[in-house]
């Protein structure tokens, strides 16, 4: 149960949406909204339990092998390209928000945390109709909304696209890869430019076993947005498709960075 204190809202509109967000979701990545209750001062949120920790926590002084981390990313993509193909934009993809069902190595993950997504069409009212319809009416977003490491460089300039989710797993599958995000500063202002810079570079000393193909794909994640992957595309990827066609080893999944 996840119990939120109205008083702490600072735009309930934001808490309404993600509710509205998750009812519309049945996908076996994003965690499921059962009930919501309400009394004067609270709000509970009944949600599926998940208890093996996320990313963040697993891939501290880790990085995953290439085989896992294609496992790991066909689970979260998966979730995405069901979203955008729903109209849903997360907004809010990182290590924290993707969570393990259990505390095994091999635990399926969860997509949560929809507290900032956005329904990338004009009508909200009309729009279980027009999804059935095939008929999505888009709108650029606009607001500077998420967190800065994983923002694509579009959100910051305040007008993008759903699109801006792929750059999020773009710096998402070469943290998993690398052990760190690929483009950093000292200070916000620093990592901004860097953002913008997005001069993409793969060190010999963290990447030299990983293979050309999962650099190809990184790299049409973390384009401009008129040349960015779709996240369906990514799921007919050639590097996605030949590491799950190989079985994944009983062995620790993880490499120590130490």
């Amino acid at each position: 149960m996840k119990q939120v204190e109205k008083s702490k809202l600072p735009d309930i509109k934001y808490f309404e949406t993600e509710i509205k967000i998750l009812s519309l979701l049945d996908h076996p990545n994003i965690v499921r909204l059962f009930e919501v209750f309400e009394d004067d001062k609270n709000f509970y949120l009944i949600m599926e339990l998940c208890h093996g920790g996320n990313l963040l926590s697993r891939m501290k002084n880790n990085k995953y092998k290439e085989k896992a981390a294609a496992v790991l990313m066909e689970q979260i993509v998966s979730a995405v390209a069901y979203c955008h193909e729903k109209g849903i934009c997360h907004r809010d993809l990182k290590p924290e928000n993707v969570l393990f069902c259990d505390e095994s190595p091999h635990s399926p993950v969860k997509i949560v945390d929809f507290g900032i997504s956005n329904i990338f069409v004009l009508s909200l009212t009309n729009f279980q109709n027009e999804i059935k319809e095939g008929n999505l009416s888009l709108q650029k977003m606009d607001s500077q909304i998420g967190t800065i490491y994983f923002m694509s460089p579009e959100i910051i300039k305040g007008s993008y696209n759903e699109k801006c989710d792929i750059w999020s797993l773009g710096i998402l599958l070469y943290y998993s890869l690398c052990g760190y995000p690929p483009f950093v500063g000292a200070n916000d202002s620093q990592l901004i430019q860097s953002i913008f810079e997005s001069k993409l570079t793969f060190p010999n000393e963290d990447l030299k076993n990983i293979s050309e193909s999962a650099k190809d794909l990184i790299k049409k994640m973390l384009s401009s947005e008129k040349k960015r992957i779709s996240a369906k595309e990514i799921m007919n990827h050639k590097w996605l498709k030949s590491k799950l066609k190989k079985k994944l080893e009983k062995k620790s999944l993880l490499i120590s960075i130490n």
